[in-house]
């Protein structure tokens, strides 16, 4: 098992563009690695997939929600990944 990468804090309606975190960084994860998102705690938030993004995902960008304790694996190639909370809630990323 690789070294934990530390937590990311996902502040309230707040874009966070997971693959530019300095952990994630520091830990060697490109954009398009193969990553699990884990939710630490309680929490709400949406997955998004994509070059970029400017707000909260809709259904017309599509996401995938996570909730309290659960994880997500992104796709190899994805151009990039990104989370969305409405409250902030706390992640932690490994390689998947």
């Amino acid at each position: 098992m690789a070294d934990t990468i530390p937590n990311i804090i996902v502040p309230a309606e707040t874009v966070v563009d997971i693959y530019a975190d300095a952990g994630v960084i520091a830990a060697g994860i490109s954009a398009g690695d193969k990553i699990r998102v884990k939710m630490i705690g309680g929490g709400e938030a949406k997955l998004y997939a994509g070059a970029t993004l400017t707000g909260e995902p809709t259904n017309a960008e599509g996401f995938y929600p996570i909730y309290g304790r659960e994880d997500r694996i992104n796709d190899l190639g994805d151009a990039g990944a990104f989370i969305w909370s409405d409250h902030g809630c706390t992640i932690n990323i490994e390689v998947a």
